[in-house]
């Protein structure tokens, strides 16, 4: 029966009512709801960090903001292929003439 009368109404509707009533409720969001909510945006849970290949780009935030260590976004991620020589030469043993090719190749970036 809940269900049948929710479908008849708006979203604003549902929760008017429900607020009315002192019913729990919560909507369910998409994204543009959840970016526009003001308690997701007085809590910066989605910063804008700038990123060296896409330039600025939202995301997730620390989950807990503590007063002494509040945490922070230090980057993007690194870039493609910033770590290959390391990993396959360092950690692999794979020569640097041997690098050199599969990059050419590109089958390394």
């Amino acid at each position: 029966m809940v269900a049948g009368w929710i479908k008849d109404r708006s979203r604003e509707e549902v929760l008017e009512a429900f607020e009315k009533a002192e019913a729990a409720i919560a909507p369910v969001y998409n994204v543009a709801d959840l970016m526009s909510d003001p308690h997701v945006q007085s809590r910066n849970m989605f910063p804008a960090v700038k990123d060296p290949d896409l330039g600025a780009i939202r995301m997730q935030n620390v989950l807990f903001g503590m007063s002494e260590t509040p945490g922070s976004i230090r980057s993007t991620g690194r870039s493609l292929g910033a770590d290959t020589d390391q990993v396959l030469g360092s950690e692999l043993s794979i020569s640097p003439t041997e690098l050199a090719r599969l990059r050419e190749e590109g089958i390394i970036a």
